[in-house]
């Protein structure tokens, strides 16, 4: 079991550093299930870190990057309270805005798409950083701004195939909806 330190965002106010932890349990039970055999991963957005954590237990080489550098902080406060090997940690500006290409066998998001413009930026971050035959899954609660990711990802020349994963919040049913993208063959 994984625990966490979360802590609001001087940002928004709200819990967008922590807090309610939204889409990234689906996804990172999906993590935990695939033996990660060194394989680099990159999770974008990382928060506090929860799909590093379960990547980094699962067998990969995990790199957690935020627009937030301060979110770092708790990615490393967590791994040291989950006892992962230290994780590799940077600023995604740096991430989005680097020349490398293609250097993630691996690359996953949670509620990243919350806002209009996050959809160009993870589109292109994902051409950026996904390597040929990887797989990049962003978890998503069904935001209304998410519905037009999967056709922004395909002018990057990716597929986009998404899952509904049906969960329960606060009492009720919802789903979480995971966008797998991969390159086009």
């Amino acid at each position: 079991m994984i625990c966490w330190m979360t802590t609001p965002s001087r940002a928004t106010g709200g819990s967008r550093v922590g807090g309610d932890l939204g889409s990234a349990p689906v996804l990172g039970d999906r993590l935990a299930g695939q033996p990660g055999r060194g394989r680099a991963l990159l999770e974008l957005g990382c928060g506090v870190g929860v799909l590093s954590l379960v990547a980094a237990a699962a067998g990969y080489r995990a790199l957690a990057t935020d627009y937030y550098p301060e979110a770092l902080d708790f990615v490393r406060a967590n791994a040291a309270l989950n006892e992962v090997a230290p994780l590799s940690g940077a600023d995604d500006r740096l991430a989005a805005s680097s020349g490398r290409s293609g250097v993630f066998e691996r690359v996953v998001a949670a509620d990243v798409l919350y806002e209009s413009g996050n959809i160009d930026l993870i589109a292109q971050a994902l051409a950026r950083t996904l390597a040929p035959g990887g797989t990049a899954t962003i978890a998503d609660p069904g935001r209304p701004t998410a519905a037009r990711f999967a056709a922004r990802c395909e002018g990057y020349g990716f597929c986009v195939n998404v899952d509904r994963i049906p969960v329960e919040t606060a009492g009720r049913p919802s789903a979480v909806e995971l966008y797998e993208v991969t390159w086009r063959r």
